[in-house]
Order: C-alpha cells, then sequence, then structure tokens
C-alpha cells in the first residue's frame, strides 16, 4: 500500500534488518511512505537507503537532532512533531521537500532555523513551528514570512498578502540603515557618568545632544566622527553598514535577533559592546576587538567560550555572560585584567570549572547564581577558599568570617578538586606519579578513586597526617612516602592516654575483622621516616601484604615489634630510632628479610639476630656495642655479605675486622671496606695459629669453647714475620717484632712454611702472615706492613655517613623519578630521608 507501518514492539534502533522485517518488504530500495511514529527512537539510520521515500513520519519519538535523512532527494512530506530537537542543522540537501512539520520540540534559535531552512529546503510551502521555546517569539510569524518567501501555510494558518508585504517592509527594517546610524548614534568623545545600569550606549544617547551632522549626500566624514551608537529593540537580525565606523568606542545592539557576530571588524577602537538578549551561539567576529573593557553578552545561546579569543582580550575587566548554556569557564584565565564575571543561570556544575580564574590576580567580584554548582555542599565555602581574591559573590559581600571558616574546612583536605587544581587538568586516568610535598595536607578525601586507576607513586613528604585513611582506597599505588607527617596508624581511632604520662597516644584496639582485613593490596615501597612514631604495632603494618621495603628512621621507636605476618618485607630501614636490644619476636616472620639498618640506636645485645637467615646486608653503625664476643651472635647469618659496626666502641679494637673476616668468611665488606683475599688467608692464618697455640679448640658450631671472648690478648701478641713484609729475609731467618715489656719473653715460633706443611690437614689455608702487632696499654702499634687488617681506623661520624651513602641501593620500581624532589634530610642520603 502506500503507507508501510512499523507495528509490533517499541523501536529504540533501526537498523536495515530490523526495517525489512517490520516493514514486510523485501528490499528498502521500493519503500516509499515510511511510518515510524510513536518510538524510542533516538537517532534515524539507515533510512539513505530508501532512496525512493516520498513520506516520512517519525513524531513521537525521542529525537534531539535530524541526522540520517539528508540528501533524500524525493522527499516531499515529513512529520518531526513531538521530539526533543534543538536544531534543525540535519536538514541538508532536501530540495524536493514542501511539507514540514516541526511542532512541538525545544527549537529557540529562530534565526538559525531560518538559515538552514533557506538553505537546504528551498521548496517548503507549509512550515509548522508551534511550540517550540523560541527566544524572540515578537513578530515571529512576519519575521518567518520575510525570508521563506516561498511559503503559502504557516502553523496551519494560510498566508496572505497583506502578511507578506508587512514581512517585507519589516526585513528592510532589520539591517542597520544610515537613517537610524544619524538618529542614534553620539560623537561624545568622554565617557559620561551615571549611576545607571544601563550600557554606556544608552546613557550617552539618553543624555547628549551631540548627534553626527551629515552635509551633503556625498559627505563621509560623519561616519569617523561617530563614538556611540545605540540600536537596542530595533528588530535587527543582521549587523551591517559599520565598517567606517573606525572610532567607535561604546556601542549597543541589546534585545534584537542576532544570530552571528559580524561586520565590527574595523571598530577597533571598541571599549564597550553590548549584545545582550539576541541570538547568539558563537563568538566568532570579536576577534579583532582587542581593546574591549566591557562585553555584555548575556541572554544569547552561547555554549561555550573560545579560550583562544579570550586570549587576546588583556584589558577585558568586566564580563557578563548571564543566561546562556555555558558550563564551563576554561578560556577566561588569560583574561589578566579581569575583575568582574557575571555567569548566572548558565549550566556550570562543577566547581572545578572555577579553578581557572585562580591565576586571575584582580578577580574580585563572581556571580553564578542559578547555575547547578550553587546546590552542591558547602558551595559558597568552596569559592571562597579557591578564590581568595574575591570579594563579592553571588551578590552577597565576603566576610573575614567566611573566609576564615572555609580555610577551617577545606584548607589541608587532599581531594580531587585539590588535584585537578595543581595539576592543571582533571582526567586522572593517565597519572601514574604524584608530588603533593609541603602543602600542609592534614585529611585525604578522595572520593571515587576509580579515576586513579593507574597512579602507582605518591610523595607525601613534610604534611600534616596522622593516618592513612582515604589513601588506602589507592588500590594500584606501589610507592608511598610519608615522610615528616604525624603518622600513628593506618586507620584513625579512638585514643586513649598512654599510662605514666607518655607523650603519644594508643589507639583503641582493632576488631578482629578490621586487623584481618588487608589494604594497599600493592604497596610494595612505605616511607615513615621522621614521623616521632613511638609504637610499631600501632600502626597496623601487618595489613600491607605485598610491602617489600619499610622506611622508618628517624622516629622514637623503642621496642621492634608488629611486623609478624610481614614475610614479603625485604628491607628494614630503623635507623635514628632508640632501640637498646632486640625481643625473641622482634624478627620472627622476617625470614625472608634481605637488608636491615639500625644505625645510630643504642644497641649492646647482638642477640635475636638468628632469626634472619636470608639477611645479606647489616648496618648497625653508631651503636654501643663494645664486647668482640656480641658479634659472635652473627655467625649464623650464613647469607651475610656486608656488614658495618663502625663508630661503635667494639670497632675501635685492632682485631674486630680479623675477627669477622675469620668468623664470617662470607662477608665481602666490612665497615664499609671491601674484604680482599689476602687479607681472609692472612686472618686465618693469624686465628689457626692463636687457636694451636690455645688450650680451647672449636666447638661444633663454629665457635669456641669455655668462656673465651676475645681470641688474643690484647697487651703481648706475637705474629711470625713472612715474605709479604720483607723478601730479604731468608726462608729460614724468623726475627721477631716485638712491642712492650714482655717482648723478649716470647717464644720463637717455626717459619710459617713449616706450619702450611704441618697444619695442612686441619682444613684451614695458612699462608704466611706479617709482622706481629701488639697493643700496649691500649696505645695501637703497626709493624712494615700496614695492609694486614685494613680498616677504616679513626673514622667518625662523617666518614661513617659517607661508607652508609656508598651502600645504599635503589627501591623504587625501575625508571622511578620523584620529578627532582628535593632531599628533605641534611644527614640521611637517599631513601631514608624519602626519595630524592
Amino acid at each position: 500500500g502506500d503507507m508501510t507501518r512499523v507495528f509490533g514492539c517499541r523501536l529504540v534502533v533501526l537498523t536495515r534488518d530490523v526495517l525489512l522485517r517490520h516493514c514486510g518488504v523485501p528490499s528498502l530500495e521500493s519503500v516509499r511512505v515510511l511510518n515510524l511514529h510513536n518510538n524510542g527512537l533516538t537517532q534515524l539510520w539507515q533510512l539513505d537507503s530508501m532512496p525512493e521515500l516520498r513520506k516520512l513520519v517519525v513524531s513521537h519519538n525521542e529525537l534531539s537532532r535530524v541526522d540520517g535523512i539528508a540528501n533524500l532527494d524525493h522527499l516531499r512530506h515529513l512529520v518531526l512533531s513531538h521530539n526533543k530537537l534543538t536544531t534543525l542543522e540535519g536538514l541538508q540537501n532536501l530540495g524536493s521537500l514542501q511539507h514540514l512539520d516541526v511542532s512541538w520540540n525545544q527549537l529557540e534559535n529562530i534565526r538559525g532555523s531560518l538559515q538552514v531552512l533557506r538553505k537546504h529546503c528551498t521548496s517548503v510551502v507549509s512550515l509548522d513551528l508551534r511550540h517550540n521555546p523560541w527566544r524572540k517569539h515578537a513578530n515571529l510569524r512576519l519575521h518567518v514570512l520575510g525570508r521563506l518567501k516561498q511559503l503559502k501555510t504557516f502553523d496551519g494558518q494560510p498566508v496572505t498578502e497583506s502578511e507578506t508585504a508587512s514581512a517585507l517592509r519589516l526585513l528592510l527594517s532589520s539591517r542597520v540603515s544610515v537613517a537610524m546610524l544619524l538618529s542614534r548614534s553620539r560623537t561624545d568623545q568622554n565617557e559620561l557618568k551615571s549611576l545607571d545600569l544601563c550600557s554606556t550606549a544608552e546613557v550617552t544617547t539618553r543624555m547628549s545632544r551631540n548627534r553626527p551632522e551629515r552635509l551633503t549626500d556625498d559627505d563621509t566624514t560623519w561616519w569617523s566622527k561617530i563614538t556611540t551608537l545605540n540600536v537596542d529593540s530595533q528588530g535587527l537580525s543582521k549587523l551591517s553598514n559599520l565598517d567606517q565606523l573606525v572610532n567607535l568606542k561604546w556601542a549597543s545592539f541589546a534585545h534584537n535577533y542576532i544570530s552571528k557576530i559580524e561586520g565590527l571588524d574595523a571598530c577597533m577602537q571598541l571599549l564597550e559592546l553590548s549584545l545582550e538578549d539576541n541570538c547568539v551561539t558563537k563568538t566568532d567576529g570579536l576577534a579583532h576587538l582587542t581593546a574591549l573593557v566591557r562585553l555584555n553578552l548575556s541572554c544569547n545561546t552561547l555554549m561555550s567560550l573560545d579560550g583562544q579569543l579570550f586570549s587576546q582580550f588583556s584589558h577585558l575587566q568586566q564580563l557578563n555572560i548571564d543566561r546562556n548554556r555555558i558550563s564551563s569557564l576554561e578560556g577566561l584565565q588569560h583574561c589578566a585584567s579581569l575583575f568582574e564575571l557575571c555567569a548566572a543561570s548558565n549550566r556550570i556544575s562543577n566547581t572545578r570549572s572555577v579553578f581557572c580564574l585562580k591565576s586571575l590576580q584582580n578577580f574580585t567580584i563572581l556571580d553564578l547564581y542559578g547555575n547547578p554548582v550553587t546546590e552542591t555542599e558547602n558551595y559558597r565555602l568552596h569559592m571562597i577558599f579557591h578564590l581568595q581574591t574575591l570579594r563579592s559573590l553571588d551578590g552577597t559581600v565576603i566576610e573575614a568570617s567566611d573566609s576564615n571558616l572555609a580555610r577551617e574546612i577545606f584548607g589541608g583536605r587532599l581531594t580531587q578538586d585539590f588535584v585537578a587544581d595543581r595539576l592543571g587538568y582533571s582526567d586522572f586516568s593517565q597519572l601514574s606519579r604524584a608530588d603533593f610535598s609541603h602543602m600542609g595536607i592534614k585529611q585525604v578525601d578522595l572520593g571515587n578513586t576509580k579515576c586513579f586507576q593507574n597512579l602507582t607513586s605518591i610523595n607525601l613528604e613534610h604534611n600534616d597526617l596522622t593516618a592513612f585513611e582515604g589513601l588506602t582506597a589507592l588500590s594500584h599505588l606501589k610507592i608511598l612516602c610519608l615522610n615528616y607527617n604525624h603518622i600513628e596508624s593506618l586507620f584513625p581511632g579512638k585514643s586513649r592516654q598512654a599510662a605514666g604520662g607518655v607523650k603519644n597516644s594508643q589507639l583503641a584496639p582493632l576488631s578482629v575483622a578490621e586487623a584481618a582485613t588487608p589494604v594497599l593490596s600493592q604497596l610494595q615501597v612505605l616511607h615513615l621516616g621522621y614521623n616521632g612514631i613511638m609504637n610499631m604495632a600501632q600502626l597496623q603494618l601487618w595489613r600491607l601484604p605485598a610491602l617489600q621495603s619499610l622506611f622508618l628512621q628517624a622516629n622514637e621507636i623503642v621496642t621492634v615489634d608488629g611486623l609478624d605476618g610481614m614475610t614479603s618485607l625485604r628491607e628494614l630501614v630503623l635507623d635514628r630510632n632508640k632501640i637498646k636490644c632486640l625481643g625473641p619476636n622482634s624478627f620472627a616472620s622476617q625470614s625472608n628479610l634481605v637488608e636491615l639498618h639500625m644505625e645510630e640506636n643504642r644497641l649492646r645485645d647482638l642477640s635475636h639476630f638468628d632469626q634472619l637467615q636470608s639477611l645479606s646486608r647489616l648496618y648497625l653503625g653508631m651503636n654501643k656495642i663494645s664486647d668482640l664476643a656480641e658479634l659472635e651472635n652473627l655467625v649464623s647469618l650464613t647469607n651475610l655479605k656486608e656488614l658495618s659496626v663502625i663508630s661503635n666502641p667494639v670497632s675501635k679494637k685492632q682485631t674486630h675486622r680479623p675477627m669477622l673476616v675469620f668468623r664470617l668468611p662470607q662477608l665481602e665488606c666490612i665497615d664499609g671496606i671491601a674484604v680482599t683475599e689476602e687479607e681472609q688467608v692472612k686472618s686465618d692464618s693469624f686465628f689457626v695459629d692463636q687457636l694451636q697455640t690455645s688450650p680451647l679448640s672449636p666447638d661444633t658450631h663454629g665457635g669456641f669453647q669455655g668462656n673465651w671472648k676475645v681470641p688474643v690478648k690484647m697487651t703481648s701478641l706475637q705474629m711470625p714475620l713472612g715474605r709479604y713484609s720483607n723478601e730479604r729475609q731468608s726462608p729460614g731467618s724468623i726475627p721477631l717484632a716485638t712491642y712492650g715489656p714482655q717482648a723478649n719473653a716470647l717464644p720463637q715460633r717455626e717459619h710459617p712454611s713449616n706450619a702450611r706443611q704441618r697444619k695442612g690437614d686441619t682444613g684451614f689455608s695458612v699462608y704466611d702472615v706479617p709482622n706481629a702487632i701488639t697493643g700496649v696499654d691500649g696505645q695501637l702499634y703497626h709493624g712494615s706492613d700496614r695492609s694486614l687488617f685494613p680498616r677504616p681506623l679513626g673514622l667518625g661520624r662523617q666518614a661513617a655517613q659517607l661508607h652508609s651513602t656508598q651502600r645504599y641501593s635503589s627501591t623504587y620500581g625501575n625508571g622511578y623519578d620523584w620529578n627532582q624532589h628535593k632531599n628533605t634530610s641534611h644527614r640521611r642520603p637517599n631513601r631514608r630521608s624519602g626519595p630524592n
């Protein structure tokens, strides 16, 4: 039949198969009439496959645009009523269209709609535009008839000849004519002052009588004398005849039908321009008006602001964009002189939309009344906090109490708005590293953290945080730096004052469910130095299952605990605390720990290190270890490769290094100095000789039986001389290098070559040893070979720190860069004070 009705279920999307099935035809090319009335369509697709379509009915749908029907050469009847159309731009190349119904839609811009119809629908004789929210509805019928002269029926009523004549007269008066210029312009050189809030052009034309004079018909000098032009409410639809107004300073075109800003290129002296209450959709045409000081674009249909355009308005001080459709103020940050912005009744919904205004030093007045953003919680205080130069907001003066309250509520909060403000953008999906140090942050409240899915490293040094709360939602975080804060625990809890008047408070105990819940499941590196931490257990570190490197330097820790279950931990830094000794359970779960730093504590006892069977590097410098026997507690650490006891009392004893070389043969570095093969051989030879002359013998555990603490008597020590110290000695000659009163009483010993043959089956490698070394009354003496047991004799704190600097390795991850973050410790190098 003539009408093909799509029936059955409610259609939402059109496809070729759907159309074929519901139309019941073998080919869409033969369809001439299509009725899609009362469906849920939001777009029109596949209609270009119906080249013979004559009539299309798409009423009572959900269309907001008319895309998909362009170039239908045979289409004559189109019904689009009862939709949500806001524009007719999709009606292109419909030269055969005669009947068009777009009633009951959301069309507002009459000028734009008529332009589309005049250009693409030149054959339309019947048009229905009723029940649309047109912005300019006065004389709407005459305006339409004046531009679409071929119309026979408009809005259901036939067009009469008298209406056509009236429409023609109205059309002729919609341009800026010479007569209009002569009657509605002034030549005043100075701006007239008035308390009236209307435009300068309106005030001047009302108060001044200095009209331009046209002496003859050929006179053109009067054009250049015009400084003020007021053509408000003249029914203008186009700006014309303005190209000779080169000295125009104040102009007003308010309350007209202007949809395009044009014809003002020659008016480069313009200081004030008003286009209030028109149909302007874009700000094109203002590029040459770089001298503008005041601009009024209120009551138009602007959707956005051209940032590139406004970057040229360095002199703009006042801007009025009330009652438009603007959702962002981006671009206004370039208007360095702007001090007043009226943007009421727009579509601004996000508080971040105003962040671009923070750079404006003179910005004092802002009006956002009627925008969705004003409905957000603490809107006013939020604006006051971020725009600290404001003196008036939404018509209300900002008091000092308002500013203080805003700082109290929003100061020190790490929010998404704060992040967007600091970074200059609000799309965090690609953010992988962030540095928010030295920003006074007290609380982290990032809201929905899904937008931070790629954030793996964050630096929050030098802030005022007391807990991890707010950071635990960052599930992909791998590196977290919280040095120089006040961290007490993962989560804040009800605290009670510790007994005995201890300064810090103890957090209330966790429930079983809370204690068992892991957080930050991917966190590998955690910096908590310089936080004043006294109780490690309160930190709840066992809830960080993947933690590999933990830095707790420069705190107030006395007891090492709270590490239960942290089997992934590989590196632990506890330098500069108040630890005196370890408990039996301090490292009960740290069988995988590889590196341990405990320098600048108060250690005297080295018990309970035997649980660290994987330990490879141990740094105990600047403690109070004085007894050589304490070093025997480290013999069970068979994987230990590097050890430092520098600046301990024990390090001043001459045999501490050879003893360590002998008792821990796997050591590669002691006190920052590498252990050489020659040193190993000499230490073995020396202690084997001492064992041969000592009544004590090695026990089954590698130690010595009895209560032996010092391997040799320090007041009288003798060693044979070998070829390494004096090549001139003959193999059979063994002179003694002795010191002290008992030197001559020491028995002579056989040559090392004979000892090598005699003791070769003991399992020890016996080589020549150098001159004897004897300490008398605590004074250290050397023989001719000063490379006997190389060690940093007399090293002080500065040298110890140098060795510490050389031994630290990088644990921040491959290619990790803290953006040249400044070292925050004047004492601690590299990782102990946080990433550099």
